[in-house]
């Protein structure tokens, strides 16, 4: 197994591998201080996974499938053969923020395969007993035209407050993908600066509602509501309802 390059992303390493004809990814991890191969959580979602039939192909949940001790300090994950690159890329390779500039949204059935896909991935994520809490388009892969939900590294034991906080994130990053050309210039002008930021976030669902059904605006806010009882497969379903009558 020849290496062919090497990526640096951050304080982590990438390592891209050749095995006959195929592609694995080996991700370098730095442990943190009295974090060991055990206790890291990569290690116990991969334990968990395999114990409870988690598979990458129906649960859409990238977590390594070998992770060895190279070092003090740095443990190695190799991941199945993808293609690393980031979350809603055409064919064409254009970012998301540029394809809907430059074509005015996503394709309906891209689009749809995303949310639905990614919801799966975090319902998954949730029955092994970790909150991810960074959903965002950086930590979501694009292989072969499916979706998966990556950068597990950092996620947490499962409480509450973190699965309210998965919730917030994936509503607002599906109702990201949803905006079109004309209204993503609006949000620029907004700010540039914090996506997070309450003004932008009201203003973002309603854009969303506004250009596909307004009814989207409640499912939004059902599923953000700290008393919801929808899980994230049913809420991607939801919104695709939506999706198929106003698209």
């Amino acid at each position: 197994m020849g290496l062919e390059y090497h990526i640096q992303i951050m304080s982590e390493i990438l390592l891209k591998t050749e095995s006959g004809n195929s592609e694995i990814f080996v991700k370098r991890i730095y442990l943190e201080r009295g974090q060991n191969i055990k206790t890291h959580p990569l290690s116990i979602i991969m334990e968990r996974a395999r114990a409870q039939g988690v598979t990458y192909e129906d649960h859409h949940l990238l977590y390594p499938n070998e992770i060895t001790v190279i070092g003090e300090n740095m443990i190695e994950a190799q991941f199945p053969r993808m293609n690393q690159g980031n979350l809603l890329v055409y064919a064409s390779k254009i970012p998301l923020e540029d394809g809907i500039k430059s074509i005015g949204g996503l394709p309906k059935e891209d689009l749809q395969r995303f949310i639905q896909q990614i919801g799966n991935a975090v319902d998954a994520l949730h029955q092994l007993g970790f909150n991810h809490l960074d959903i965002k388009d950086d930590n979501i892969l694009c292989h072969n035209g499916n979706f998966y939900l990556g950068d597990l590294d950092y996620c947490v034991e499962r409480y509450s407050e973190g699965d309210q906080e998965d919730r917030e994130m994936f509503v607002s990053l599906v109702a990201y993908s949803l905006v079109t050309a004309k209204a993503f210039a609006e949000l620029e002008n907004i700010t540039d600066s914090n996506k997070e930021d309450e003004f932008f976030q009201t203003r973002l669902f309603e854009i969303v509602a506004s250009e596909y059904s307004p009814k989207l605006r409640d499912i939004f806010a059902e599923f953000r509501s700290k008393d919801s009882k929808t899980n994230f497969t049913e809420f991607a379903k939801q919104v695709n309802e939506e999706i198929n009558l106003n698209y």
